[in-house]
């Protein structure tokens, strides 16, 4: 990603092409969900999305994801899911969103391009 399109988008100045909303989902659905979102929009050549997982609140300190009374759970998460081998060739940046994307309880997934589609 070259710096003038960061700024851009640290700016909050592009718009996402497509948003996921994780407000009130089980950390399993959210991550299939996450899963199957950036994979259907690298297949449809979207560049820039945005996911919303919340910034949560009256954090509970504990490594274990899966506590659902933990607040946090999507946020703190979020950033392993996207190491995954289903996804982490498919990402080529991540940043917190700006707050008119929600800040700190939002980030930027900037996809690769998609070089299977690209004519020969």
């Amino acid at each position: 990603m070259d710096k003038k399109l960061f700024i851009k988008l640290k700016n909050g100045k592009l718009k996402p092409e497509r948003i996921l909303d994780l407000h009130g989902w089980s950390y399993q659905k959210a991550f299939s969900e996450v899963i199957a979102f950036i994979t259907v929009a690298y297949q449809d050549e979207k560049r820039l999305i945005l996911i919303i997982t919340g910034k949560g609140n009256n954090e509970i300190e504990s490594d274990n994801y899966f506590l659902e009374s933990r607040r946090g759970v999507l946020r703190q998460a979020f950033p392993v899911w996207l190491e995954s081998k289903e996804l982490r060739h498919l990402i080529l940046n991540v940043t917190p969103a700006h707050s008119i994307h929600g800040g700190d309880g939002a980030y930027y997934v900037y996809l690769k391009k998609n070089s299977q589609n690209i004519p020969a």
